[in-house]
C-alpha cells in the first residue's frame, strides 16, 4: 500500500492547511479516495496523509463521506 501511495502523481494530492500554534507541520498532503474492504458490504473512504511529521504515510478509513478533509486532518 505504501509503495502504491508513493507512486501516485502529484496532481492527485491536495494540500490541506491546518492551523494551530503548537502544530509543527501545518500544511499536509492528503489523498482521498473511495475503496472497498474485504468482508464489508459497501464503500469506505480512505484518506492518506503525508508530510505530517511522521516517516510513513498515515492511512485513515471512514464511512463518513460528508466530513471535510480539513476536519479529518486536524485530528491527526
Amino acid at each position: 500500500m505504501i509503495e502504491d501511495i508513493r507512486n501516485l502523481s502529484e496532481n492527485k494530492w491536495q494540500k490541506v492547511k491546518v492551523e494551530g500554534k503548537n502544530r509543527k507541520h501545518q500544511e499536509i498532503k492528503v489523498y482521498d479516495e473511495f475503496c472497498n474492504l474485504r468482508n464489508y458490504n459497501g464503500k469506505v473512504r480512505q484518506v492518506v496523509l503525508t508530510e505530517h511529521g511522521r516517516e510513513q504515510p498515515s492511512f485513515l478509513i471512514t464511512n463518513d463521506f460528508d466530513i471535510d478533509l480539513k476536519n479529518i486532518v486536524k485530528n491527526v
